[in-house]
């Protein structure tokens, strides 16, 4: 897999494509929840007649779309094997993870030893933040990013690097100590933790920085973020 590529972008060009075949002028950003991976306005540009094959279209290639009426916009999600045939994709994320160069992306790192020290089958795992961590990683130039609001990340915190977002980002600091809050609740309550989100976030952080301590003990950095587990 090449590395220089964000994982969610073949997903939306498969998409786009789909959406495209009426030729409507349309966006496809990536959702603001996490719920769905991204959102159209296409609804509100095209009969439901030609919508209802578009769906079909969409569901035939592994992807779930939702038109919600009160906002005429277009929710879509990839089904569970689509998810499942990404991460199969994935390199082995134990072989590859090293304590990253970068000071700023200790805590992504933290947090990725954290998941990938508790698999569970995907269908076990909640999948929202699977999409939250698809969407940190999405790669995509500042320049590129539209100011509206159904977009996740305003330019300022995304850059064009491999991995796509600047790893300084508060936003992405604040979204990694969300995550593991969430990972704390859920280990109190002895419920899976999103071991899939552990894999996509190794593969960013090989692809984001150049590590210089290969097998740095997962003490080392799960110690500096407490909590109860």
């Amino acid at each position: 897999m090449d590395k220089s590529k964000a994982l969610l972008e073949p997903f939306r060009q498969e998409c786009r494509v789909m959406l495209g075949v009426l030729g409507k002028p349309f966006f496809l950003r990536r959702c603001k929840d996490d719920d769905h991976l991204f959102v159209s306005d296409l609804p509100r540009r095209t009969p439901h007649a030609a919508l209802a094959v578009i769906l079909l279209s969409l569901e035939s290639s592994g992807f779930v779309g939702t038109i919600v009426p009160e906002e005429n916009l277009l929710y879509i999600d990839a089904t569970l094997a689509r998810y499942e045939s990404l991460l199969e994709d994935l390199p082995n994320a134990t072989d590859t993870l090293v304590l990253p160069h970068d000071d700023a992306l200790h805590p992504a790192y933290a947090l990725c030893r954290l998941l990938l020290h508790h698999p569970a089958p995907l269908h076990q795992q909640p999948l929202a933040p699977l999409r939250r961590v698809l969407k940190w990683t999405q790669a995509e130039p500042a320049s590129s990013l539209p100011a509206d609001p159904a977009s996740p990340w305003p330019p300022a915190t995304v850059s064009s690097t491999a991995g796509g977002m600047k790893p300084a980002s508060t936003r992405l600091f604040v979204q990694i100590i969300r995550l593991h809050q969430e990972c704390a609740s859920r280990l109190r309550l002895r419920q899976p933790l999103p071991y899939a989100a552990g894999r996509v976030l190794a593969f960013w952080l090989t692809a984001t920085d150049t590590p210089t301590y290969p097998n740095m003990p997962v003490n080392y950095l799960q110690n500096r973020l407490t909590f109860q587990s």
